[in-house]
């Protein structure tokens, strides 16, 4: 049964998720399909990246520490300093090698792109860089307020940003200024990061120490290093979409959003919700609560993920006139777009229990288990995304992405089984891979 809180966090959610998928397509109506969003697209990658790393690296290794001493008020503000120390030095030290950088590894990663769209690009990226530095920290401040039962709160806020996006967005953006998305964007994060900076009690950052004896950083290092492996993922993608038709990275990334909007609800809707109750039982070596919170979070995601497939069917044979009115996309391009968000869509239970299955293992403080899981995993399944990409073009890609979702899920459901979720996992001796 979803409780009250979480039924809020689902409204607040979709009103946030629905103001932002509708900016992103507003941008590409006012840009067109094509040179334009491609360039915007792609000066997001690695800023995304970047940010999506660390954000899941301190969720994961800070959430539970955060929610244990969330009681105590001094040892809770003291754990947020360390946290947006480490945070502000790992952001600050890649923003400073990419922006310097930018020219070049821009020209390499889109080699599709025409030098008018490296420049477009180029500028974008930097605005977005400290844009995406401020927003991760401002989801360390968000998940900080959600150890103290300010669910409702942090998430308020950041639907603040939304809808400040939309407005400045739709009074400024043109064809002819689309450098002005980059200074929108940083302007907005940096009013909500102020904002979350004083709700959260104005934690101070703690430099002293911050590299000796630390449980907490010796959990983050393999998770960082993991996560640069194989969630540079969308680096491969972007790449091969750079080498594909004008506006196919658009139509691409239209899908990821459609299919991102259903995960970020779910992630609100049952996801974050429980992560701290997971962390406790861990704590307490309660097996059987353990045992039955997870079996009853599958089922509710196994449920969400069957009414979405069905409403993608009802919602077929509007699809092209939907898609032509708001960007009189072609015929083709559209059934594309269609066959793409179906087969993403499709990955959604694998995505969303994968993230439970990950947060019990962080919870054990056993983050090198998933972590070697993952870069093996991203690894063998580089030349099956280029084999499909040149096969089937983006469509491929989408295929690709859904099998190593669920591939994944099954091995990671295979160690989790194996150790018995409250085992001690150190102890277990029987896989060399993993230790």
């Amino acid at each position: 049964m979803i409780n009250k809180t979480s039924s809020i966090l689902a409204f607040i959610s979709i009103a946030q998720l629905a103001i932002g998928l509708f900016l992103q397509l507003y941008i590409i109506k006012i840009l067109g399909v094509g040179e334009f969003t491609d360039a915007f697209i792609a000066a997001q990658t690695i800023p995304a990246i970047i940010s999506v790393i660390l954000i899941t690296v301190f969720q994961s290794v800070y959430l539970p520490s955060l929610s244990i001493k969330a009681t105590f008020n001094k040892r809770w503000k003291i754990e947020q300093g360390k946290a947006h120390a480490k945070l502000f030095i790992i952001f600050g030290i890649l923003a400073l090698i990419f922006i310097l950088t930018a020219n070049i590894i821009l020209q390499i990663i889109f080699q599709g792109f025409t030098e008018n769209q490296i420049e477009i690009t180029k500028t974008l990226f930097i605005f977005l860089m400290f844009s995406f530095w401020l927003n991760t920290h401002s989801h360390i401040f968000a998940i900080t307020l959600r150890t103290i039962d300010k669910f409702i709160l942090a998430d308020s806020i950041i639907l603040i940003e939304s809808i400040l996006n939309f407005i400045l967005i739709s009074l400024f953006l043109s064809v002819e200024n689309i450098n002005i998305l980059g200074m929108i964007y940083f302007i907005t994060s940096l009013i909500i990061f102020i904002i979350l900076y004083i709700i959260s009690g104005k934690p101070k950052l703690i430099f002293k120490n911050i590299f000796k004896n630390n449980k907490n950083w010796k959990m983050m290092m393999p998770l960082i290093r993991g996560n640069m492996i194989y969630k540079t993922s969308s680096l491969v993608d972007r790449y091969l979409l750079s080498t594909s038709f004008s506006g196919a990275m658009t139509l691409y990334n239209i899908a990821n959003i459609i299919n991102s909007s259903f995960t970020k609800i779910a992630d609100k809707l049952i996801i974050i919700t429980y992560l701290p109750k997971i962390a406790k039982l861990i704590k307490y070596k309660n097996i059987n609560g353990l045992n039955l919170l997870y079996s009853k979070i599958t089922k509710q995601i196994l449920f969400l993920s069957i009414l979405i497939l069905v409403s993608l069917f009802f919602i077929q044979p509007f699809w092209h006139d939907i898609t032509f009115t708001l960007f009189k996309m072609t015929r083709e391009h559209s059934e594309i777009l269609f066959i793409l968000v179906w087969i993403m869509v499709s990955s959604f239970f694998g995505s969303m229990a994968g993230v439970i299955q990950n947060n019990i293992f962080y919870a054990y403080g056993n983050p090198k288990t998933i972590t070697n899981i993952g870069i093996i995993n991203y690894i063998l399944f580089i030349p099956i995304k280029i084999i499909l990409f040149y096969k089937w073009g983006l469509i491929g890609l989408g295929i690709a992405q859904t099998l190593f979702i669920y591939t994944q899920f099954g091995i990671i459901y295979y160690y989790m089984k194996k150790f018995k979720y409250l085992n001690t996992i150190e102890e277990d001796s029987s896989s060399v891979l993993f230790k």
